[in-house]
């Protein structure tokens, strides 16, 4: 329920939001206004509902880029974030039945499409990302 208690907020009031905390402002986030709410999120919940429990507040501030070594509970959130019911994109039944028999497999295919739709608008790409998709990616063989 709180990954997204900010979105609605104004772009410039969460950013104002972001540049007072201690997560550090740098130029992936400066051009990133999409992830901005994961942030403003994290911090609403953390600094004035006084949610103590990391693992809920990791799922609310990587619920739209994820992260290496995710726990299932952020894993759940990122990818419900995706394939939730009101989501009408060609795929979002299949990944919608992925998710609940091979989430790191959904994960794989989700951060694929983000990396892919970022490149091609050719937008930043945040760091987090990249390394979700490096820890799922199915990596058979290889050591």
């Amino acid at each position: 329920m709180l990954h997204d208690i900010t979105k609605e907020e104004s772009l410039s009031s969460q950013l104002q939001t972001i540049a007072k905390s201690d997560i550090m402002n740098d130029t992936v986030l400066d051009k990133s206004p999409n992830i901005y709410h994961s942030i403003t999120a994290y911090l609403y919940a953390k600094d004035i509902l006084n949610i103590e429990n990391n693992d809920v507040l990791n799922a609310i501030r990587y619920h739209t880029t994820g992260r290496k070594n995710m726990s299932m509970l952020e894993k759940i959130i990122f990818t419900a974030d995706t394939v939730s019911y009101d989501r009408t994109y060609n795929d979002a039944k299949r990944l919608r039945e992925l998710s609940f028999n091979d989430i790191d497999g959904c994960m794989h295919i989700i951060t694929r499409f983000i990396i892919s739709d970022l490149i091609n608008k050719a937008a930043v790409i945040d760091i987090n990302t990249i390394d979700c998709y490096n820890n799922v990616l199915p990596l058979k063989g290889l050591k």
